[in-house]
């Protein structure tokens, strides 16, 4: 039962990636932003995403928290992904939005593997 549960997870979490971020350079395009602002966007969130995911990773595995920074990463980045549709003309504003959601997010995919092979 837990397999089918996981897959479920899975099936949505990457659809819901396939639909949002292959969509987000022509939002940030429509809010006003140019080539370069809309690239460096793109290129520091996913720089943070390297950098943020081991770190979430080594504080779930320290405390043995993974369940609760799982959800907590979860809620927090969608509630600061709902800050891009304000900020979405403010290139700066955008920036540290985009930047902080993708920090808290890039520990959700790791935590997820981890729940599959220890489950």
């Amino acid at each position: 039962m837990a397999s089918v549960r996981f897959k479920i997870i899975y099936l949505l979490l990457y659809s819901a990636y396939g639909s949002f971020f292959s969509y987000m350079p022509v939002y940030y395009r429509q809010r006003g932003l140019d080539a370069s602002q809309v690239g460096v966007i793109l290129a520091l969130a996913s720089g943070i995403g390297a950098i943020g995911s081991p770190i979430w990773c080594f504080i779930a595995d320290v405390f043995n928290k993974h369940t609760t920074i799982f959800r907590i990463n979860c809620l927090c980045s969608t509630l600061i992904r709902l800050l891009y549709i304000p900020f979405g003309g403010d290139f700066y504003r955008l920036l540290i939005a985009v930047v902080s959601s993708q920090f808290l997010h890039s520990a959700v995919s790791p935590i997820l593997d981890a729940f599959v092979i220890l489950f």
